[in-house]
């Protein structure tokens, strides 16, 4: 129900006015991609309801396992190479000729500290689905093919968003990826000399050095401030102003608003290109993106339902306001002069976990349902809005009560014989807040 400038702000005259619609003002335009039931909902608020499949940029869907093997939503298994074990990296200042630096994930020298770090957080961490009692080996696998995602998607100037199970995994998974980037190999290997032509490059520019150098600065002063007014700064913490310099950065509830601010508009500005966050970015923030990695299937110990899933994928592909993210968006094909805009997504699972995450791509859209049910939580959701209602002068009398009730979306789900119930379950609510002497008549 929506409160505005009606007389008296009476109960009675918002009835009245909804009846008569040429007296209303105001429009309300409601739209979702995760919403199973839309045609209920439109019914219940009396809407016009248009829905369509269109999606203005193609979304491919992936689930990837430890050993690096692709498969499609549909089961079918990805053959094409999509990402390399090695890459060089050529730092600014350099020429093309001179000797570049060397990252290979497959060598146990540049990832065995940090699967080491990464299993000590994870080892720690309840959220997630791989815990101590985990095989350690095949957590290293995955971590390997997700920074090998991230490394391609950088050799290609595209950005990435990495959905991690828990905070304390956002900000060790962002850190480690800045240190492969900061201690590549100075000298070239016999690996990278005989696979010169086929390796991918990842070149840092100037400018772009200039940028993220701008970013980290303004980044630490609002972490400076942050901790000054709370009185924390014996725990400043640097990693993020690190990070920022290799094009990495966290996002999560430990940072401040401002500190959140200017890392998604860091994104935005192409400045950052990989953020690795909770799933808590999925929705209310725009940042669109090539690629979404999702670290993990599990959250809180649950499987991720088939609602999140979709929130968080549909940020791969996006379209952005952006001239700049809107250009990052497209790629050319090989074999095609033309433009194609194309957004993917992968689900990061060990080899047992592949059917329950190929069941979660599939899966139908979930259903919205009243939380006022009294059954849901014995009541308590039911009578906090009697007492709104009350306490924001739109109800003043029973009838106005049983007015209200018979506008929800939970009387109006309800079969015939349950409203009843529900009307008794609203009048026993009544006779609670009296006796408590909330009410008084």
């Amino acid at each position: 129900q929506l409160q505005t400038s009606y007389p008296n702000n009476n109960y009675n005259a918002i009835q009245q006015t909804h009846q008569n619609k040429s007296r209303c003002r105001c429009q309300l335009l409601g739209m979702s991609a995760t919403v199973g039931n839309i045609k209920k909902i439109s019914e219940w608020l009396n809407s016009e309801l248009y829905v369509t499949s269109y999606r203005p940029i193609k979304l491919l869907e992936y689930v990837m396992s430890t050993q690096g093997v692709v498969k499609s939503k549909e089961g079918k298994l990805v053959e094409e190479k999509i990402f390399s074990a090695v890459y060089t990296l050529q730092r600014h200042g350099q020429e093309d000729d001179d000797e570049e630096g060397i990252i290979d994930l497959d060598d146990d020298g540049t990832m065995g500290s940090i699967h080491q770090r990464l299993a000590v957080c994870n080892g720690d961490n309840k959220n997630g689905h791989r815990g101590k009692s985990n095989n350690n080996r095949i957590s290293n696998l995955l971590y390997t093919q997700m920074f090998k995602l991230c490394l391609d998607a950088i050799s290609k100037d595209q950005q990435v968003l990495v959905f991690c199970p828990s905070k304390a995994l956002c900000r060790a998974h962002s850190s480690a990826l800045s240190e492969i980037l900061s201690s590549s190999k100075s000298s070239r290997q016999d690996k990278g000399d005989n696979h010169k032509d086929s390796v991918p490059r990842i070149v840092l520019s100037d400018r772009m050095e200039i940028k993220r150098n701008n970013l980290r600065k303004t980044v630490e002063d609002a972490k400076y401030l942050g901790v000054q007014s709370k009185k924390q700064l014996d725990v400043y913490d640097d990693a993020l102003s690190e990070t920022i310099l290799n094009g990495i950065a966290y996002h999560n509830a430990d940072l401040s608003s401002n500190e959140r601010s200017l890392i998604e508009g860091g994104f935005r500005e192409g400045i950052i290109s990989i953020i690795f966050c909770t799933s808590t970015l999925a929705a209310g923030v725009n940042l669109p993106a090539n690629i979404v990695i999702i670290s993990s299937l599990k959250l809180l110990g649950q499987t991720i339902e088939a609602g999140r899933y979709r929130q968080m994928i549909g940020r791969a592909g996006r379209p952005s306001s952006s001239s700049s993210s809107s250009s990052s968006l497209r790629r050319s094909t090989k074999g095609d002069d033309s433009t194609t805009t194309i957004g993917k997504s992968y689900l990061m699972v060990t080899d047992e976990e592949e059917g329950e995450a190929l069941e979660l791509m599939n899966a139908a859209l979930p259903t919205v349902e009243s939380r006022m049910h009294p059954f849901r939580d014995g009541g308590n959701c039911l009578i906090r809005s009697i007492v709104d209602m009350i306490g924001l002068n739109l109800c003043q009398c029973a009838q106005d009560i049983v007015m209200f009730i018979k506008q929800t979306f939970m009387y109006f789900e309800s079969t015939t014989c349950y409203q009843n119930d529900i009307m008794e379950d609203t009048f026993r609510c009544l006779n609670h807040l009296y006796n408590a002497g909330v009410l008084h008549v």
